[in-house]
């Protein structure tokens, strides 16, 4: 087989593999719809309706919660690179997946976007769909909800710039550093979850967790904590936020790369925790 990347070949493999997996993103988005429905519900469904409480009691409430379950979606989707080989556990589809006429970065990448943007799209229609079961549930009861989390994310979404502004100081240069910063950061966690799914075939995200969490507490640092120290003294454009920045960039680089290095070897017959 031919090493080279080819595109047409990839995105055949891409469609493929996402057929092969449809089961199981079906099964995803369910379980997240409910899991929105249902810790959603007695803040923007039934059990908030207009008139009983203030108007401005009610803004500060919702706005907290969407806050609140942003970080939770922003957290699912940190995690999910975990879940790259989930599918592949069982010995049948995976020797489907790895004997299908594409070279090993062809898999890598369609089983890495398969598990970051594949699973954002599910994240998404998850939330859409609650918002459709907390309307109708609202009709069947009788009560009108007050807010939809789809709206009230976007609300806050919204807000985003300027709380990225006045953290930059009003600098544009100073603003784009700090989204570049939040950015990397969020790939470093999600390249060793990633990490974490080539490796272990069970439990891998709680696995990275805990590795993750003793590391950060022994060590007293974290990327976030890094971040957070340049940022909160103004330094993101400097020699130190240059320096910084630069370290994140190489961490993610190497985490990717020992991510495909480690999928290339992976065995469909081996160890039961270990892919290697």
């Amino acid at each position: 087989m031919d090493s080279k990347f080819d595109m047409r070949r990839f995105l055949m493999l891409l469609r493929l593999d996402v057929m092969a997996d449809r089961k199981y993103a079906v099964r995803l988005f369910f379980g997240f719809t409910l899991v929105y429905f249902f810790c959603f519900f007695p803040v923007f469904g039934a059990g908030m309706v207009r008139g009983q409480y203030p108007p401005e009691v009610l803004d500060k409430v919702v706005e907290t919660w969407a806050v609140l379950f942003m970080g939770m979606s922003m957290a699912f989707c940190v995690v999910s690179p975990s879940f790259v080989c989930s599918t592949l556990r069982d010995k049948q589809r995976a020797q489907a997946f790895f004997l299908l006429p594409a070279s090993p970065l062809e898999k890598f990448l369609a089983r890495y976007i398969e598990s970051t943007l594949g699973f954002l799209v599910i994240l998404l229609c998850a939330i859409l769909a609650s918002d459709a079961l907390r309307l109708l549930a609202g009709v069947v009861l009788g009560q009108q909800p007050y807010a939809a989390l789809s709206g009230a994310m976007a609300t806050v979404a919204a807000r985003a710039p300027g709380w990225l502004m006045s953290k930059a100081g009003g600098s544009l240069m100073a603003c784009l550093c700090v989204v570049f910063f939040l950015v990397m950061v969020f790939l470093v966690y999600q390249t060793l979850f990633l990490l974490g799914g080539v490796v272990l075939r069970r439990w891998a995200w709680l696995m990275v967790s805990l590795v993750v969490l003793a590391f950060q507490f022994g060590a007293g640092v974290s990327p976030a904590g890094v971040v957070y120290a340049v940022v909160d003294a103004g330094r993101v454009s400097d020699a130190l936020g240059f320096v910084a920045l630069l370290c994140l960039l190489a961490a993610v680089v190497a985490l990717y790369w020992l991510s495909y290095r480690l999928f290339c070897r992976t065995q469909i017959v081996g160890h039961k925790w270990f892919s290697l």
